[in-house]
């Protein structure tokens, strides 16, 4: 079957909503619209489901110095986010999120890492450096996005769908889905917007003195001092927004 055909449904009685796909030989097929979880790979959206928006963005631009060897932490402060809570965030550079176990600069025996901690009035990232012996890192400049997430709230409305082409509103599903919200992520087979690591490990450590492979999102990897094995990380989810 192929399922190519979009299909909007609504129950007026329960404020459910759901855009999902069909096989245009079988427009009658509702199984998404009343089992959205046994049928998730069709349902483009479903008021029964928790969706995630971006409640907060802020692209920032970091001038990292140069060091010659050592090991050390720099915290660089950014502006408070005024959310009042401690938020579920990321790092985003190059089309990917980050996290401190990734390198963003490799050079002879050094390397770096950049990790976003956040608190429940702002952020700071924190610069490690790794160094064994005299490695002259050049110094960098890199920009990056912080996002910070959470579920999308239901918004107060009493109809449970309303379109107004004048103003540029849809919204249903009693206001779960609308266009006055933040924007939504979700994820995607086809190029994403940037790609989310699924949960687990991404180092590993084998062989050299010691051997440590650390993996990005998209596959790719920087070993270090000998590396021996050939340790995967569990992937990523590509997400559009």
């Amino acid at each position: 079957m192929a399922f190519t055909q979009g299909v909007y449904e609504i129950d007026a009685e329960t404020g459910t909503a759901a855009v999902y796909l069909v096989d245009p030989a079988d427009p009658e097929d509702t199984a998404p619209f009343t089992d959205p979880i046994a049928n998730r790979t069709r349902v483009l959206f479903h008021s029964d489901f928790e969706y995630l928006e971006i409640f907060y963005s802020e692209t920032v631009t970091l001038n990292l110095g140069a060091y010659v060897t050592g090991s050390g932490d720099i915290d660089h402060p950014l502006p408070n986010h005024g959310l009042g809570a401690v938020p579920f965030c990321g790092l985003i550079h190059n089309g990917e999120q980050i996290d401190g176990a990734m390198v963003i600069q490799k050079h002879s025996t050094g390397w770096r890492t950049l990790e976003l901690v956040p608190d429940a009035t702002g952020f700071k990232i924190v610069e490690r450096r790794f160094g064994t012996t005299t490695n002259n890192s050049p110094a960098m400049s890199i920009t990056l996005t912080v996002r910070a997430l959470r579920v999308a709230p239901a918004i107060d409305v009493t109809s449970s769908f309303l379109i107004d082409p004048e103003n540029g509103i849809v919204q249903f599903g009693y206001g779960k889905f609308s266009t006055l919200g933040n924007p939504k992520i979700k994820l995607t087979s086809g190029t994403p917007a940037y790609r989310m690591p699924k949960f687990g490990r991404s180092i590993d450590s084998v062989g050299g003195t010691p051997g440590i492979r650390f993996c990005r999102p998209d596959g790719t990897f920087d070993d270090f001092w000998g590396y021996s094995g050939s340790f995967a990380n569990p992937g990523a989810w590509g997400v559009s927004e």
